[in-house]
């Protein structure tokens, strides 16, 4: 990892809550000397590891907010930083720690926080193995994650931490490989609070000025916000098609398990049709056996009726004759 990157940036922001809602007000550093307020900011932050380049950037007409730039030796320290004091209390005012990333990023990586990546592969993958399970389990090295969903099968997901900073320190230590392929990482900033970042008081300085200045940061951050939306949507298209195409899977599941269902149920209703028929065939033979044995017996019985007749009829001429003698 490259040493240039081992960046904080320390700016003066405090939190200020009211019965509406949570906000992060931008607060001036007092008024000190600018020898004291750099000495006193480098000796502050050097109690947490050796400081190789420290900058500070004091309040002017055109900077509302003090700020400091400082490049560590180690990026442990920075991490370290992080973890136990993202919000440090520094001459009554309340100091907002961010780590700063690569300047070969987007603008709108280093300028804004987020806590959700993208990660995907540099081109469409069909390894079954490059799932979200995977994908969760590697990057949770770098904080915890709330959830991963799927934006591209097998190709791209979408990875949100519960802090900041995982995101950044992710981006910082590239590159990462999965199977000899380079990862594509970026930072995803939602269409809410992008559009929420254009419409706040940031833009209110910007608007019905002639500085050359103000002018353009205002171009930049307009510039700045343009690609972070045009990003954001190419992500919530694919994340809306793969929603799309989720329930058309589960519909499609759904109605085949129904047809399969259905087909066995008619499949089994067919056999005992045929079982009934069987049944039915079975009973018709036995019905035409017995009717063929109930004329049997008739004849037979019919003929032997005829035969006892005909006995008796020789026995009343015997009777007859035996009289006349």
């Amino acid at each position: 990892m490259n040493r240039n990157y081992y960046n904080l940036y320390v700016s003066n922001i405090s939190s200020k809550t009211n019965r509406e809602s949570l906000l992060y007000v931008w607060i001036p550093v007092r008024t000190l000397d600018l020898c004291t307020n750099k000495f006193c900011f480098s000796a502050f932050f050097s109690q947490f590891g050796k400081i190789e380049n420290f900058k500070f950037f004091t309040k002017c007409s055109r900077r509302p907010n003090a700020a400091a730039m400082i490049t560590f030796a180690e990026h442990t320290d920075i991490d370290y930083i992080i973890q136990h004091y993202q919000h440090v209390q520094f001459d009554t005012n309340s100091l907002s720690l961010r780590r700063t990333l690569p300047t070969n990023r987007p603008a709108f990586e280093r300028f804004r926080s987020s806590n959700e990546l993208l990660v995907s592969l540099p081109s469409l993958s069909t390894d079954q193995e490059f799932t979200e399970t995977s994908m969760r389990q590697y990057f949770s090295r770098y904080g915890s994650v709330v959830f991963c969903r799927t934006v591209i099968p097998l190709t791209t997901y979408l990875i949100d931490f519960v802090d900041l900073d995982s995101v950044n320190r992710a981006i910082v230590e590239e590159p990462h490989f999965y199977n000899d392929q380079q990862l594509v990482l970026r930072k995803y900033v939602s269409l809410n609070r992008a559009e929420l970042y254009h419409t706040s008081r940031n833009f209110s300085k910007f608007e019905n000025t002639t500085d050359r200045f103000y002018l353009k940061e205002g171009i930049r951050r307009l510039n700045d916000t343009t690609e972070v939306i045009r990003f954001a949507q190419q992500v919530e298209l694919r994340l809306i098609k793969r929603t799309y195409e989720a329930k058309h899977m589960k519909l499609y599941k759904k109605q085949n398990e129904s047809l399969m269902d259905l087909t066995e149920k008619l499949s089994d209703l067919k056999a005992k049709i045929r079982q009934i028929e069987n049944i039915n065939n079975s009973l018709e033979l036995l019905l035409q056996q017995s009717q063929q044995t109930k004329r049997q017996m008739i004849d037979y019985y019919e003929d032997k009726l005829k035969q006892e007749r005909q006995r008796i009829d020789q026995l009343n001429e015997a009777i007859n004759l035996l009289a006349v003698l």
